[in-house]
């Protein structure tokens, strides 16, 4: 952000939308608004405890048995044992193994952007490049 960009810390929450809206302007669509989620350990505590997963195998919407604690684990607000326990407690079955299983995926991801950066973004996009490559390649070797 420019200096003539800065939003300034005592800025009053109704004015928030409007500038934060001028800087982001491009990166979203719709009218700027502050979220409605309220952040925060005692927050995330809350979401994390009044979650209780049933249907969570059927989630592949937003509007599905999603645990909406994502900004909470990105920052800091819930750990990531302590909501593997929670899910260990309340999920049976599938459900428990589907949810540990994309928590220890979304972690793993986070792991690699944060140790490879940009270059982990370019192997995203080239892959199906070079997946398509190895399947030729495979495919000629095979057949030779």
């Amino acid at each position: 952000m420019s200096d003539a960009q800065q939003i300034p810390a005592d800025l009053p929450d109704e004015q928030l939308p409007a500038r934060l809206g001028a800087a982001l302007a491009g990166l979203y669509t719709g009218e700027p608004r502050l979220p409605t989620r309220t952040g925060g350990r005692t927050a995330g505590l809350a979401a994390l405890h009044a979650w209780t997963g049933t249907g969570y195998t059927n989630r592949n919407f937003l509007t599905g048995n999603v645990s909406r604690l994502s900004m909470y684990l990105r920052h800091g607000m819930l750990g990531l044992r302590e909501v593997a326990a929670h899910a260990q407690t309340v999920l049976r079955g599938r459900e428990r193994d589907e949810f540990l299983r994309q928590l220890t995926w979304a972690e793993f991801y986070r792991l690699v952007l944060r140790q490879e950066g940009a270059r982990a973004r370019g192997w995203l996009t080239g892959y199906p490049r070079r997946g398509l490559s190895f399947v030729s390649n495979r495919t000629q070797a095979a057949t030779k």
